[in-house]
């Protein structure tokens, strides 16, 4: 098995997903404007790393990180369209028909999978404390690829504009003086 991340502990825990050749064919799907597994490996291990700081189960908590995203999407990247959008609110669905599919999975497990888009999608409030921990680190991981996304596309003069202005705006829209 290819080794993606130093750490021995961790690469024998995802080891029997990178394994199976359905989920590898998430590294040919963009998320992110990343390579998929790119970024499920490092909700994974930024999982992994913080559970066990936390003396959380960081086994269930580092399997259920990389499968939270078990879907093949058919977006080619594209972060506004009608099938992205779509996407993001259903895709804890999909990724969790594929675990199920393939992998035997604890209630843990299946809970960070199902809950992971909290709190973009509200009414999937985590049961677990590590399912809110693989939430958290997905919106912190993504939201860096995503940045990263549009530095590149549109430089750091405009994004250093436009996020202010659109942080304020958000405050405003929910009354925040």
């Amino acid at each position: 098995m290819k080794k993606f991340i130093s750490n021995e502990e961790f690469n024998i825990i995802i080891k029997p997903i990178l394994e199976n050749k359905n989920f590898i064919d998430t590294q040919y799907t963009i998320h992110h404007g990343v390579i998929k597994l790119d970024h499920s490996i490092k909700v994974a291990y930024n999982t992994y790393k913080y559970s066990k700081i936390l003396n959380m189960d960081y086994i269930s908590a580092t399997r259920g990180a990389i499968l939270h995203d078990f879907f093949l999407s058919n977006t080619n990247g594209k972060s506004i369209s009608k099938e992205a959008i779509e996407l993001t609110f259903n895709h804890s669905k999909l990724a969790l028909d594929n675990s199920n599919k393939y992998f035997k999975l604890n209630n843990l497990e299946r809970d960070i999978i199902y809950k992971h888009m909290f709190p973009v999608v509200f009414s999937t409030i985590p049961k677990y404390k590590e399912s809110l921990l693989v939430a958290t680190i997905d919106k912190i991981v993504g939201s860096n690829e995503s940045y990263n996304k549009f530095k590149k596309h549109f430089g750091y003069k405009i994004l250093a504009t436009v996020i202010p202005v659109f942080i304020i705006s958000l405050a405003a829209l929910f009354g925040y003086n």
